[in-house]
């Protein structure tokens, strides 16, 4: 199976970022900046990045930086799970809001 392609606005966001240590982040506002994008963009570059090409970009407080060591990795994948399971909740919650205390019916 070919590796996926790196290119346009996420190859540029990638190359912010792959030389960023967690003694060197990077914000999101200086990424959005020189590159003349918005949060939602640098958002999903950096998603593309985890999720298509398998990059361990870390993001913290002090912004995104690469993973040197696999412990950096583990504490941003236990955030963004942490993250994944409070938003099931959120969206489940409201499910109680339309409950009518009548068992679903399989028609």
């Amino acid at each position: 199976m070919d590796k996926p392609l790196l290119f346009g606005i996420t190859l540029q966001v990638y190359l912010m970022i792959a030389k960023r240590t967690l003694n060197s982040p990077v914000k999101s506002l200086a990424i959005q900046q020189q590159l003349g994008i918005s949060g939602v963009i640098v958002r999903k570059c950096i998603s593309e990045l985890r999720v298509v090409h398998k990059k361990p970009i870390c993001s913290g407080s002090r912004g995104y930086y690469f993973a040197q060591t696999k412990e950096q990795w583990e504490r941003t994948k236990a955030q963004l799970l942490s993250r994944a399971r409070e938003l099931r909740k959120a969206a489940n919650g409201p499910d109680e809001f339309f409950y009518d205390g009548v068992q679903g019916k399989m028609f």
